[in-house]
């Protein structure tokens, strides 16, 4: 069997001032946490530790709880992404956005209406978060009913607007004998980031077009400092 990943990202309606503020007080918290939890990694390395996730998260689970007043989940998700991000050599790697947990911090719904709204936990109750009604909604829900199935997703901040980034995964049999598989995720940011995959392990992971994306940005910012006269 072979899991087939695919990521679709959500875009919500307008929000209110209210929900965009708990949003927004919400994700200032788990970076001052994810900082928080970082300097902890760093500083247990002195002792040869933390060796995993739940290491750290057993140091800090009940500190970050008291301190943050996070949901319980999304303390448990920082822990992983911190931990990830440190392994990795810093916490650029790290790129705060909110997780969630389905159902435990979060779940879909309708209104009455049949609206579809993402429930989400803040640091003030829960939100319901209308989900726009456009061509990503209608390719997630293709998704679902080809028998992908998603237990998690993030909360992403771009400038003034929220997204809800999805991972949805399924199993597939794989029929024929192999030595390896070759999987492809063509993103905007990344445009294909390449990963060749053994019955043992990962032997290769390569991202193309990095460079691309981060030249259409600096034209971007040069276009909008330019002055135009009439």
């Amino acid at each position: 069997m072979v899991e087939e990943v695919r990521t679709v990202k959500l875009n919500l309606l307008n929000l209110t001032e209210r929900k965009s503020k708990l949003l927004s007080e919400l994700l200032n918290v788990c970076k001052s946490a994810g900082d928080h939890l970082f300097k902890t990694a760093v500083y247990l390395e002195v002792f040869n530790k933390p060796e995993s996730r739940f290491a750290l998260q057993e140091v800090e689970y009940d500190h970050i709880k008291e301190r943050f007043a996070l949901h319980s989940q999304i303390i448990v998700d920082l822990c992983k992404d911190v931990f990830t991000a440190y392994r990795n050599g810093g916490l650029n790697f790290f790129k705060y956005t909110i997780p969630y947990n389905v159902p435990r911090s979060s779940k879909l719904a309708e209104t009455e209406n049949g609206n579809p709204v993402i429930s989400v936990a803040t640091l003030d109750g829960r939100i319901g978060l209308p989900i726009s009604q456009d061509g990503a909604w209608e390719r997630f829900n293709e998704f679902l009913e080809d028998g992908y199935e998603f237990t998690s997703f993030r909360l992403k901040k771009e400038q003034d607007d929220w997204h809800i980034l999805v991972s949805l995964r399924r199993e597939s049999e794989v029929k024929g004998e192999f030595d390896s598989v070759l999987g492809v995720d063509v993103g905007s940011r990344t445009l294909a980031s390449v990963t060749v995959l053994s019955k043992e392990r990962v032997e290769e992971q390569l991202y193309f077009g990095r460079d691309v994306w981060e030249k259409t940005e600096g034209y971007l910012h040069q276009t909008k400092r330019t002055p135009v006269s009439c």
